[in-house]
């Protein structure tokens, strides 16, 4: 017997499993795309426009208020010329910048 599960969404679009995703694992998350945007030298309102979103979407994921879909992460991480868990890894994101967010 073959079940499909449709993905379960919160409010506003949010994947369930964003929402249950700890909080350190998001502040991680925001921490290292700003960091990997700020190293490419990309301005917000330029990626943004590149991938098909709001400045304050992407603004939001950078502060950890909102967490991007699936597709949008392999979209960031694509753009960024990066992994995708290369988002999440703390390796990639300098201390201070982790503990200010």
């Amino acid at each position: 017997m073959n079940l499909e599960f449709a993905p379960l969404f919160l409010n506003g679009g949010e994947h369930l499993s964003h929402a249950l995703m700890p909080r350190t694992a998001r502040k991680l998350f925001a921490a290292n795309l700003r960091q990997w945007r700020k190293r490419r030298g990309y301005p917000l309102k330029r990626v943004a426009s590149d991938l098909g979103i709001a400045i304050s979407t992407l603004s939001q994921w950078e502060t950890g208020d909102r967490f991007p879909p699936d597709h949008s992460l392999d979209a960031l991480a694509a753009y960024m010329q990066i992994a995708v868990c290369q988002l999440f890894s703390p390796a990639c994101c300098p201390l201070n910048e982790f503990h200010n967010t």
